[in-house]
């Protein structure tokens, strides 16, 4: 049975230096004039509740994903998910143009619900490589007689 994709991520081990530069990346990629997250820079220090607790947004990975902090008994616990999901908890969706009855209109998009989890963890790393040794080449010596004096 295929393990089931992850929601959230905990993050250890976070240094002070870590959490600058996710904040750092969200500030840089949502001050672009044209982008795709319906997220902004005012939206850093926003919650959203999801299964009765409490996640405020602080940042964003090098790689698109949000970081949030929950607070548990004075403590901070860092989670890494998708831009979707926060967007979703915080009901921002994108619209489509259809037509309806000859009348063009605008209708939310859904959310597809693998957008909202994270991709499996071995899809981002890449296996090893070996390095095979380089290969003789054969080579066979050519030489020209010399027929001048026959």
């Amino acid at each position: 049975m295929a393990k089931k994709p992850d929601l959230m991520r905990q993050k250890v081990n976070v240094t002070p230096g870590i959490v600058k530069s996710w904040e750092d990346e969200f500030r840089f990629f949502h001050r672009q004039p044209v982008h795709v997250s319906l997220l902004s820079v005012e939206d850093l220090g926003k919650t959203f509740t999801h299964q009765d607790r409490e996640f405020t947004l602080f940042g964003m990975t090098a790689n698109g994903h949000c970081m949030v902090t929950e607070n548990v008994n004075g403590q901070l616990i860092y989670w890494e998910c998708s831009r979707y999901f926060v967007q979703f908890k915080w009901e921002r969706f994108n619209f489509q143009w259809v037509e309806i009855a000859g009348i063009r209109t605008t209708i939310k998009k859904d959310y597809e619900t693998h957008k909202l989890n994270l991709p499996p963890i071995k899809a981002t790393r890449k296996k090893p490589q070996k390095e095979e040794p380089a290969e003789e080449l054969d080579t066979v010596e050519y030489s020209e007689k010399d027929h001048s004096n026959t």
